[in-house]
């Protein structure tokens, strides 16, 4: 197969569309070659298969059947209602224009069966090939001696800002509690700083409640480098709150997949991205965090037992190297 992909400029454009091509390219004889949506001129480029990741454009799937190819919507975000995750210019019309990609394209895949119960209101065909990551691009822990300190973070992008302020009051509590503490934030927060443009330039801080001494922000980087920066967190506890709406019950489970290959414990709120993985602790509320993350702290063997658990989870069931072939089959199959 002759495949094509014009991916959008998301972070999940690495787990979606240029991790499986690279492993198809390489462990296959087909042929699947990736750009930039930006870079779409109306050539599928003697494609057989044309992958679009999130386009909202319904002429471009007219145009790619014109020419004689099978259309692939790739979605892995709740965009068929309007919620404040994906404010856009027009909202009205970008949802109309969303269902229009999902009724023309041969083959809809998205991440979870959640997601994909919303996206066969209107697609014809929809496959769930959830997320794995690439050990490839991931690496090995990076682990470092330290002398009795506790490091408990969060890392994402500015579109979980709500979700990480929800840690707020039980971050607090802890930090009181607990002197060894210290916490970290990386990718949204914002940061204090007693200069105006500091703030204006990386975000108000959503944790000002927190002593400047016991927390760190650190900036976020670009997918590509991402895995790196991520390891440079060095912490020991690692945080997932979600809000419990109709966006975050359709995502997945990429941070605790990102969390256990680090070899950090978890603490990851009960909806539905983590609420099967087993081993991992599940928090319902703010005081389930702060309860978690008690335990987490005050049990140190327990702490370390479950990250290696949960990394040898990943590395069994999660990986791109074991799982690439769904995206073939499911090619293969449109």
């Amino acid at each position: 197969m002759k495949i094509r992909a014009f991916k959008c400029s998301s972070g999940s454009n690495w787990w979606r569309i240029d991790s499986p091509a690279n492993w198809i390219n390489s462990e296959t004889e087909h042929e699947y070659l990736t750009f930039d949506a930006k870079d779409w001129s109306g050539d599928i480029l003697d494609g057989d298969i044309v992958v679009l990741q999130m386009i909202v454009n319904p002429e471009i799937i007219e145009q790619i059947h014109s020419q004689g190819a099978k259309v692939v919507y790739e979605i892995d975000d709740l965009l068929t209602k309007r919620t404040y995750r994906n404010e856009v210019d027009n909202p009205e019309m970008f949802i109309i224009n969303t269902i229009k990609m999902l009724k023309g394209a041969d083959l809809v895949t998205t991440t979870t069966k959640p997601l994909a119960k919303e996206l066969k209101k209107y697609a014809k065909r929809v496959v769930v090939i959830p997320n794995y990551i690439d050990l490839d691009w991931w690496g090995s822990p990076l682990k470092i001696k330290r002398r009795g300190d506790i490091r408990i973070g969060w890392a994402g992008s500015t579109s979980h800002l709500s979700d990480l302020e929800y840690l707020k009051e039980p971050i607090a509590k802890i930090l009181k509690e607990f002197d060894n503490t210290t916490f970290i934030y990386c990718g949204a927060g914002g940061t204090s700083s007693d200069l105006a443009s500091t703030e204006l330039m990386f975000g108000r801080d959503i944790f000002s409640n927190i002593p400047r001494e016991r927390k760190e922000y650190h900036l976020g980087t670009n997918t590509e480098t991402w895995a790196a920066k991520s390891k440079t967190l060095h912490l020991d506890i690692a945080l997932a709150p979600l809000i419990n709406d109709e966006f975050n019950q359709c995502k997945s489970n990429i941070k605790w997949q990102e969390y256990s290959l680090n070899e950090w414990a978890g603490v990851y709120s009960d909806l539905a991205p983590y609420s099967e993985i087993s081993g991992a602790l599940k928090a319902k509320d703010q005081e389930g965090f702060y309860q978690q993350i008690k335990y987490l702290i005050t049990h140190p063997k327990e702490r370390a037992n479950m990250a290696r658990a949960s990394r040898q989870y990943v590395l069994r069931d999660w990986t791109m190297a074991k799982n690439y072939n769904k995206w073939v089959k499911a090619f293969e199959n449109v």
